[in-house]
């Protein structure tokens, strides 16, 4: 059984429920709505966490959801996924 864990903060103005899901065995992770300041608050929970994030995982195409996605993509050179 994986060594799982799911962390959740809360990102910016709208403090959006951005989560960090982890597979601490494997040291593989994606995260979920990387809102406003997502970079910032992330780069320090992540090597904590010490785990290397896989994809970003978004949930619906509002601002507060996607806002950092981008930035964080390019920055973890991840790929970013949204449902059609």
């Amino acid at each position: 059984m994986p060594d799982l864990s799911i962390t959740s903060v809360p990102m910016g103005r709208w403090q959006t429920n951005c989560l960090v899901v982890a597979d601490h065995a494997a040291r593989r992770a994606f995260v979920t709505d990387p809102g406003e300041g997502a970079a910032e608050q992330l780069t320090p929970l992540l090597a904590e966490l010490d785990v290397e994030v896989e994809a970003i995982l978004l949930t619906h195409g509002h601002l507060d959801h996607v806002w950092a996605a981008p930035a964080l993509g390019d920055e973890l050179d991840v790929p970013i996924h949204l449902h059609p």
